[in-house]
Formats: C-alpha cells, structure tokens, sequence
C-alpha cells in the first residue's frame, strides 16, 4: 500500500471521528440552549413574582413613618388606613417583614419621645438652679448697697443650657451695674424669670408624665397592634390575589 493511501484512510478516519464530535457537540448545545430558554424565563419570572423579602428604601421610609404614628398613639383607624395603603401599592414586600419594620420604629418613636421629654425637663432644672443662685447673689449685692448707701458692682448675665449631656450652664456677662436701683431691677429681672422657669418646669413635667404613660401604652400594646397589622395584611393580599 502506497503512502498517500495510507494518509488518505487516516485522513477519513479523522473526518470521521471529528464528525462524530462536532455532531455530539452540537446536539449538546441545542440542549442547552433549550434549557436555558425554558429555565431562565421561568426563574425570572418566580424572582419577579415572589414576594420580595425586605423593603426598597422608599417603602422603609414608608413604613416608618407608619410606625411613628403608632409610636405617637394615633388612633388605630389612622394606622389602618396608612397600612392599607401601602400594601396595596406594595405587593412584593412580605408582609411579616414589614410589620416588624412598623412596630420596630414605633418602640423607637414612644422611647424617645420620653427621653426628649425627660431631657427638656432636666436641662430646665439646671436653668433654674443656676438662676436661684445669681438671684440669690444679686439680693446679698443688693442689700449691701441699700445698707452702705455706695456704689456697688455686679455684672449683668444671660444663662444657656447646653445641649448634650451632661447638662452645664453657659454664662454671658454684659454691662456692669453700679447704682442700687440697677442692682434692683436686675433682682426682678431675675425673679420673673425665675418664675417663668417655674411654669416651664410643671409643663415639663406633665409632658414626661404623658411621655411616659404613653411609651408604656406603646409597649404594653404592641403584640395587639402586630396582630392586627398582621390580619389586615392577610386580608388584605387574600383580596389581591383573587
């Protein structure tokens, strides 16, 4: 047998065996073309149709929101409707999810509303102490030059609290005071504020009082309000989907 018989036989064996793989391989990329355009579709369409597990960022605000009214104590016929609301603009969000979103931020809301309150109340009692006692010093100033019959010397201050705690007085001195009757309004200056700070304090007072009895309301009420929203919710989707 000649040479060129020899590589022609091999040759067709070749063809043959690579003939046999394109074929294979293309029957396995016909199968996986068809898998993907039968499987993917159907992913994507349980993804989009799923219900989504948290909330968009605009739907969280959302739910805050609805969360701080039942933190305030609003009337439960207000949260409802909010709630309604967006449930039926939201229906991609799981309904457990954003429950626990509501009542989260409304533990927040009733907590800290007490705390703001509490915080005003103690920032008006450092006022106040710090104010009892300028007073109590412009009297003894007073009293001196009443008895003296002198000049006396005592600088007018402005009082602020400041912000964070630990709460401490910023003093400002202005002009000097010099003549006994200068001394003697600054006293009532003083003394009318201090009432004023008085009248402060009771109201913050009745306002903590409020606070509080309202977080503990808040608090002693939410399992009711989480089965609710719960329940308005099934009702809610259960209408949706029929």
């Amino acid at each position: 047998m000649s040479g060129d018989s020899v590589d022609s036989g091999r040759n067709l064996q070749y063809d043959t065996i690579l003939g046999k793989m394109l074929r294979k391989n293309c029957y396995c990329a016909v199968l996986l073309a068809l898998t993907l355009f039968l499987v993917v579709p159907a992913r994507s369409q349980d993804k989009n149709t799923a219900p989504r597990l948290h909330p968009s960022q605009a739907q969280a605000r959302e739910l805050r929101a609805l969360g701080a009214l039942v933190g305030r104590g609003e009337a439960w016929g207000t949260v409802e409707k909010g709630w309604k609301s967006f449930l039926e603009k939201a229906n991609d969000v799981d309904v457990d999810t954003a429950v626990n979103y509501v009542t989260q931020e409304a533990s927040l809301e009733a907590v800290k509303n007490a705390e703001i309150a509490k915080k005003k109340l103690d920032q008006l009692n450092v006022l106040k102490g710090a104010v009892i006692e300028e007073l109590s010093m412009a009297r003894v100033v007073l009293a001196d030059a009443q008895q003296r019959k002198k000049r006396t010397m005592i600088n007018r201050k402005e009082f602020e609290v400041t912000q964070s705690e630990p709460f401490r007085i910023i003093v400002r001195s202005r002009e000097v005071l010099s003549f006994e009757a200068e001394v003697a309004q600054y006293v009532r200056e003083l003394e009318a504020h201090l009432r004023s700070i008085d009248s402060d304090v009771r109201r913050a007072n009745a306002a903590l009082g409020a606070m509080t009895q309202r977080r503990d309301d808040v608090m002693k009420g939410l399992p009711e309000t989480t089965e609710k929203l719960l329940e308005t919710g099934r009702r809610v989707r259960e209408g949706a989907s029929r």
